[in-house]
C-alpha cells in the first residue's frame, strides 16, 4: 500500500479512532448497540487499530434498502 507522508499511521491512531467513535456516537447514545459499544470502547478501539495497523481488518458486508419517499423528487 503506497502512503502519503504518513497519513495512513494519522487515520489509524489511537486519538484519531477515539475523536471519530466520539463523533459518531453524537445524538445516538439511547441506542443499545451504542451503550453496549460504550461498555467496552477502548478495547474495541485498540482491537480496531491493531486490525487497521496489520491490515487484517475484515469489514462487515453493507445492509442495503430501499428508501421510498413519494413526497419528495430527486433530480440531478
Amino acid at each position: 500500500m503506497k502512503t502519503y507522508g504518513g497519513l495512513f499511521e494519522i487515520l489509524i491512531s489511537l486519538d484519531n479512532l477515539k475523536e471519530a467513535y466520539r463523533k459518531a456516537k453524537r445524538r445516538k447514545e439511547h441506542k443499545a448497540s451504542v451503550q453496549e459499544f460504550e461498555k467496552h470502547w477502548q478495547l474495541y478501539l485498540v482491537q480496531l487499530h491493531l486490525e487497521l495497523k496489520t491490515k487484517t481488518y475484515i469489514p462487515r458486508k453493507l445492509k442495503t434498502f430501499i428508501l421510498r419517499d413519494p413526497k419528495q423528487e430527486l433530480s440531478v
